[in-house]
């Protein structure tokens, strides 16, 4: 049994901050396998599971290239390689664009300055392992900012109920792990995890559509 296998089934009888040790461990030594290599913009697509990339507005996109031609690039591309040598972008959607805008500006793109990207590249990662990369990176820099509600409370539970799922760990646990990274409030985030989790459906719906606010849902959520 390798390594991460037995973290993975030590679960059972540690304490929310022994269990969240657990998987920031497992994280660890991921991260630590991980290799940096210039991959060309081409050759990296984006990701269907972002969510958060349908509310990068061209505006958006304009600036963040102004700034990596002034400064660099601040933060790493993280990207994940499967056995058949494809990339799944896992951090860097919006870099990746404001590139490859850069690219296209020959005045700008001197000797392929903009050809390639320097990437933090993980391999031997579930698909599971996956989503939770991505969306702690979405929730670490941008939390609720970036898109409507529903979206974020979607990204949330997800990331939640993946930690759940691949480490095998305790429900308060992983929320804790999700208030920890999130830029998000844990007010907020509670709050929005109660109208996600708990509010049945059709009153969700009826929230989402606008008929009722914030403060009515979660009053439902006490009474449903």
């Amino acid at each position: 049994m390798g390594k991460l296998d037995k973290l993975k089934k030590a679960g059972q009888g540690l304490s929310t901050k022994e269990e969240m040790a657990k998987v920031e461990m497992a994280i660890s030594t991921k991260s630590k396998l991980a290799t940096y290599e210039h991959i060309g913009l081409d050759e990296i697509g984006t990701n269907p599971m972002n969510d958060y990339a349908e509310y990068d507005s061209e505006e958006d996109i304009e600036e963040l290239a102004a700034s990596i031609e002034r400064q660099g690039l601040l933060h790493n591309i993280v990207l994940s390689k499967h056995g058949d040598n494809t990339l799944v972008l896992l951090s860097g959607s919006r870099r990746i664009r404001a590139l490859r805008k850069l690219r296209a500006d020959p005045g700008k793109n001197i000797n392929g300055k903009f050809d390639t990207v320097m990437c933090k590249v993980y391999t031997g990662l579930t698909v599971r392992e996956e989503a939770i990369f991505l969306d702690a990176a979405n929730l670490e820099t941008r939390g609720g900012a970036g898109g409507d509600e529903k979206m974020v409370r979607k990204v949330t539970k997800r990331y939640i109920d993946n930690l759940k799922a691949e480490y095998n760990i305790s429900n308060q646990a992983a929320v804790a792990m999700a208030k920890k990274i999130s830029a998000q409030s844990s007010r907020v985030m509670a709050r929005d995890l109660n109208i996600e989790n708990d509010l049945i459906p059709a009153l969700r719906q009826v929230y989402e559509d606008g008929a009722i606010t914030k403060i009515t849902a979660t009053q439902l959520v006490l009474l449903t």
